[in-house]
């Protein structure tokens, strides 16, 4: 197994001790040199004292070897960057692809009582009295493809749910003289348990009439 390179160029004129760890000869002149304390542990050493020695002593090795090192740190910099960003790169093709989960419930139906699907259907309730519109609207074909388009999981209730739960204490009054049958049993559904109401087509400004 290849000896793992050490990452400053200093080496290149120095060499470990094997029984004082903490001690670095000099390749050139023999002088020792300490890293650290004897009892210090390895993380703890130090070039420092080496690269002092040789711009002390060996002005042009000291040249060398700082020319070699702005070199190594420059390419290790550039390797670094190219691994940052391929990881980055993964990363956002990960997020990007569904996991397999997300594949099989995307088109999945919300369920009867998620919070979504609740929530869609009041929103579709509301619509429905504000604009007067007939519970066979949720019938409609090009009303259920634009939902769809909207959002695939909404699971579009039946004209029977919406009748079912609409609110009681809902009472619609419209000043709208047209398209009297629609809306006349639209006030119908909205109001079981009201007094009856009844819009007098022949009074122009439409008085409400109210039956016990």
């Amino acid at each position: 197994m290849a000896a793992k390179r050490k990452e400053s160029e200093v080496w290149a004129y120095f060499n470990i001790i094997a029984d004082t760890p903490h001690i670095a000869k000099c390749s050139l002149c023999s002088t020792k040199i300490a890293r650290g304390k004897a009892d210090a542990a390895k993380k703890a050493y130090s070039v420092k004292g080496l690269w002092d020695h040789l711009n002390s002593k060996h002005k042009e090795q000291h040249k060398l070897a700082k020319a070699a090192q702005e070199e190594y740190t420059s390419k290790k910099q550039k390797l670094d960057n190219a691994v940052l960003a391929a990881k980055s790169q993964l990363y956002q093709l990960e997020q990007a692809q569904p996991s397999l989960q997300d594949f099989l419930t995307r088109n999945q139906e919300w369920a009867s009582d998620s919070p979504n699907q609740v929530q869609a259907e009041k929103l579709s309730l509301n619509w429905i009295f504000d604009d007067l519109q007939p519970y066979t609207v949720v019938e409609n074909q090009q009303f259920q493809s634009f939902l769809a388009a909207l959002n695939k999981k909404f699971n579009i209730p039946g004209k029977r749910f919406l009748n079912e739960n609409q609110s009681t204490d809902t009472a619609l009054i419209t000043a709208c003289d047209t398209r009297w049958s629609l809306y006349y049993l639209m006030l119908q559904c909205v109001t079981p348990k009201k007094a009856a109401i009844t819009l007098s087509q022949q009074d122009p400004e439409l008085k409400l009439e109210a039956r016990q």
